[in-house]
């Protein structure tokens, strides 16, 4: 499914700068999909979210990614349904989303300051998460004479 989400973009979106991937599955449904959203459409869907808080007293959303995959510019890019999803599912998922974070940086234009991916858990659609920000710093810490 990454492999083919990142042929799709290069061939159809070679131009789409990538802010925010995210891979999520849904065991009970047996299908797993992976979304893309870009820098605007997350401001966006943000100030949307904030006016619509504001209105019904609730905390606003501070900073500039959107977290809910189903609003992403992209959403559901590539899907791919399962013959059944393992009880112990997230732990494969983690190594995935290890995975596509390298090949997505590697493989197709994203925002270099701060593209995130980021995986989904039984506890939140948008859970654990890579980010060229936490790589960048990673990779400094890790060069000799710093």
């Amino acid at each position: 499914m990454i492999d083919r989400a990142i042929a799709r973009m290069k061939s159809e979106k070679p131009a789409f700068v990538v802010f925010t991937a995210s891979i999520w599955t849904d065991r009970e449904a047996a299908a797993s999909a992976i979304s893309f959203d870009s820098l605007e459409n997350s401001l966006r869907k943000i100030g949307e979210s904030n006016e619509w808080s504001a209105a019904h007293s609730f905390e606003p959303i501070v900073g500039t990614r959107f977290t809910n995959p189903a609003d992403f510019e992209l959403p559901d890019f590539e899907e791919t349904r399962h013959e059944v999803v393992p009880p112990r599912w997230h732990s494969a998922l983690v190594k995935i989303g290890a995975y596509a974070f390298a090949e997505i940086v590697r493989e197709l234009h994203v925002d270099r300051q701060d593209f995130e991916l980021g995986i989904n858990s039984t506890k939140d659609w948008y859970d654990q998460t890579w980010n060229t920000r936490s790589s960048c710093a990673q990779a400094e810490e890790d060069t000799p004479g710093r």
